[in-house]
């Protein structure tokens, strides 16, 4: 059953990925392999970020953004977030 929910996840964020094309914070082409997946509560796929649109969020350039994705549950999936 793993298997299928991990290909499942992956077919997600691919989705994620080719909805949005750029990253909405810095404007970058995302790429599957290295965006920085957001997840909800449930740990489900919700949004994508390059590795520069998460750092600014998460350095406190964005608070803002950083205290709305809080309130609504969503963070990143640390094993996406690769250190700079």
């Amino acid at each position: 059953m793993s298997n299928l929910r991990d290909l499942l996840r992956q077919n997600v964020v691919l989705a994620l990925v080719q909805r949005n094309i750029t990253c909405p914070v810095t404007g970058e082409v995302l790429d599957v392999r290295t965006c920085v997946v957001l997840t909800d509560a449930d740990g489900d796929p919700a949004g994508v970020l390059s590795q520069a649109g998460w750092r600014a969020i998460a350095d406190g350039t964005l608070p803002d953004v950083l205290d709305k994705l809080q309130a609504q549950g969503i963070g990143p999936d640390q094993a996406t977030v690769k250190e700079a």
